[in-house]
C-alpha cells in the first residue's frame, strides 16, 4: 500500500497510489474483476499504509480531495527503494497523550525536541524551512541522526532519530515513531491554504492517537484550538523568556510618534518598523475623541459603505456612522503607506539611512528598516521592532486577528532577543488586549478571546466553512446556516463539524465546488 504505480486508462498511461491490496474475488467483492487494470510498473515508494489510511480521514474532515493529501505525503522525486535505518533511539511505547507546552518566545525550540527524544524517534513539524534547518543542525550537533523532510524523504522513510520539516512533514513516512512534536502550533503557516485546508496540529494529534504515541504541541501563545485540546504546561520562568514589550500611545495622525523619533535617532541602535498596507480594509477613527471605529459585536474595524453606513466585514453587522464612545459623526481615515513611512522616518532620523525591506532585496547595513510583517521572517539583526499601526491588525475583519497579531509579536521578540524591545503603537493603548500584552499576560489574552468567540459561535466553539462555486444557496438546517459573502462564495457557520460537512456535501451534490474548512483568512 502507498506505492506509486502506473496503469493504463483509456489509451493513456496514468500514475496513482495503491490504496488497498486484496483479491478481486474476496477483498473487492463490489468491483467487477473484468474492469480492473493491470499495474504496468511500480514507479516509486510512497506513503506508508498508516499514512494512506490517515489521508482518507484528512480529506473527509476538511471536505477536500484525497489526492492533494497523498501528494503532500509523497516524495517529490522517485524513490525506488529504501535504505537501511540509521536511528539510534527506540520507541518506548509510552502511549497516546497530548502535551501543550507554553514557553516564552526566547526559549529555544530545540529544548522541546530534546525532551521528546526520550520517547524514541520523533517527527518535528515547524512553520518554516528556516526553523527546520536550525533545529536539524542542533540535533546533529547532539549526535542524533537527523534529516530534513523536504530534502531526504527516503532517509526519513528508512528511519532516523529526528525528521524535521515544514507543514507536510506531519504526513511523512517514518517507521517506529516515538513521538510527534509541533513547534509554534499557533502559526498560520501550519495550515494548508488549498483544499483540503488541514492544519498540521490537528493532523499530528490524530496521527499520534492512531499510533498510540505522545504528541507535544509547543507555543508561546497557544491558539484557542490548542487550548480546547489540552491545558497548557507553563514554563516556570515564562515571563523572563520575553523581551520588553512597550505599548506606545499613538497621538496625532502620523505614525512617526515622538518615542519612535527618539528611537530612530539613537545611533547605537538598529530599528525595524512594521506597517501593513496590503489586503487590509481602511481604518477609521473618530475625529473628536480619537476612538477607533469598531464593531459593537466583535470589535473588528468597520468600513464605510457607499451609502454612508458602517459595515463589519467580520460578522456582517451594520450601524449608522457615529462614534461608539462620544456619538460624533466626523471620522478620519488612517491609511499610511510604506513609502510614505520611509520618507517620514528619513526626515525624522537626523540623517540616518532608511531602507525598505522588499522580497529578495539586500538592505545592507541600513540602521532603520521598514517593511510589512513579511520582514519578520528575515534573519535581520535589530535592537527593536516597532509595530507602527497595531490597531489595523488587531481590528482586521478576521476572527483570528488577535491570534495572528500575537504570532507576529512572537516573531518580533525572537528577532530582538534578550535586551531588545518590541514596541506596539496604538490610538487605544489601554485596550484589554494591549494591556495584557504589555504585562505579557497570555492567560488574560486567551480568556478575552474565548469570551468573544464563544459569544459569536466562532471556532473552536463552532465551525466555519468557505465554499466557492456556482451552486444554489442551501437552506438553513438545525445545525448550520449559509450566507452569501460574494459572487459564487458562501460562508457556512455551524455548531458542529458534522453539521457543516453535511451542508457542504449537499452543495457538492448541486454542482462543482471548492470547500475550505477552518478557513484561515475569514
Amino acid at each position: 500500500m502507498g506505492d506509486l504505480v502506473q496503469v493504463p486508462l483509456h489509451g493513456r498511461r496514468v500514475s496513482g497510489w495503491v490504496l488497498e491490496v486484496g483479491d478481486a474475488s474476496t477483498g473487492f467483492a463490489a468491483v467487477d474483476a473484468s474492469r480492473l487494470a493491470r499495474v504496468e510498473r511500480r514507479l516509486s515508494c510512497g506513503p506508508s499504509p498508516e499514512v494512506v489510511d490517515l489521508s482518507a480521514w484528512v480529506a473527509a474532515n476538511w471536505a477536500g480531495p484525497r489526492r492533494a493529501v497523498l501528494v503532500s505525503a509523497s516524495p517529490e522525486v522517485r524513490v525506488p527503494r529504501l535504505g537501511p535505518p540509521s536511528r539510534r533511539a527506540a520507541a518506548d511505547g509510552s502511549g497516546f497523550s497530548v502535551s501543550l507546552l507554553r514557553r516564552g518566545p526566547l526559549v529555544e525550540p530545540e529544548t522541546v525536541v530534546r525532551s521528546a527524544l526520550r520517547h524514541g524517534p520523533v517527527v518535528v513539524v515547524v512553520p518554516t524551512i528556516g526553523v527546520a534547518r536550525r533545529i536539524a543542525a542542533a540535533m546533529r550537533a547532539d549526535g542524533a541522526s537527523t534529516v530534513l523532510a523536504s530534502q531526504s524523504w527516503a532517509g526519513a522513510a528508512a528511519g532516523v532519530d529526528v525528521v524535521v520539516g515544514a507543514r507536510s512533514a506531519v504526513l511523512t513516512r517514518a517507521p517506529e515513531i516515538g513521538a510527534l512534536v509541533v513547534i509554534d502550533e499557533h502559526d498560520d503557516a501550519l495550515q494548508e491554504e488549498r483544499s483540503p485546508t488541514w492544519h498540521a496540529r490537528d493532523v499530528a494529534v490524530e496521527r499520534a492517537r492512531r499510533l498510540g504515541i505522545p504528541v507535544v504541541l509547543h507555543s508561546p501563545v497557544p491558539s484557542l484550538a490548542a487550548l480546547a485540546i489540552a491545558s497548557p504546561d507553563v514554563g516556570h520562568d515564562e515571563r523572563d523568556a520575553w523581551p520588553e514589550v512597550a505599548v506606545i500611545d499613538r497621538e496625532g495622525p502620523s505614525l512617526v510618534t515622538a518615542p519612535l523619533t527618539e528611537a530612530v535617532r539613537d545611533r547605537s541602535r538598529r530599528v525595524l518598523c512594521i506597517v501593513n498596507t496590503k489586503g487590509r480594509s481602511r481604518l477609521l477613527a473618530c475625529g473628536a475623541c480619537r476612538a477607533l471605529a469598531t464593531c459593537e459585536h466583535c470589535e473588528a474595524a468597520v468600513s464605510q459603505s457607499d451609502a454612508g453606513g458602517f459595515e463589519c466585514r467580520r460578522c456582517g453587522a451594520r450601524r449608522p456612522p457615529v462614534c461608539r464612545r462620544c456619538g460624533a459623526s466626523k471620522m478620519a481615515n488612517l491609511r499610511p503607506g510604506v513609502s510614505r513611512i520611509v520618507e517620514e522616518l528619513a526626515a525624522a532620523s537626523g540623517g540616518r539611512e532608511v531602507a525598505e525591506i522588499r522580497a529578495n532585496a539586500d538592505v545592507g547595513g541600513a540602521p532603520i528598516l521598514v517593511g510589512t510583517e513579511a520582514a519578520l521572517h528575515r534573519r535581520v539583526d535589530v535592537d527593536s521592532v516597532w509595530f507602527l499601526d497595531a490597531d489595523q491588525e488587531l481590528t482586521a475583519p478576521r476572527y483570528r486577528a488577535v491570534e495572528s497579531f500575537m504570532g507576529s509579536v512572537v516573531r518580533a521578540a525572537r528577532l530582538v532577543g534578550r535586551g531588545g524591545t518590541v514596541a506596539v503603537q496604538s490610538v487605544d493603548p489601554s485596550s484589554p488586549v494591549l494591556a495584557a500584552l504589555a504585562a505579557r499576560d497570555v492567560d488574560a489574552l486567551a480568556e478575552r478571546e474565548k469570551g468573544v468567540r464563544r459569544a459569536l459561535g466562532l471556532p473552536p466553539f463552532g465551525v466555519l466553512a468557505r465554499v466557492v462555486g456556482d451552486v444554489p444557496l442551501p437552506e438553513p438546517t438545525l445545525g448550520a446556516t449559509a450566507t452569501a459573502v460574494g459572487p459564487n462564495e458562501v460562508l457556512i457557520k455551524g455548531a458542529s463539524r458534522p453539521d457543516v460537512l453535511e451542508m457542504v456535501a449537499h452543495m457538492r451534490g448541486s454542482g462543482r465546488i471548492r470547500a475550505y474548512l477552518d478557513p484561515p483568512r475569514v
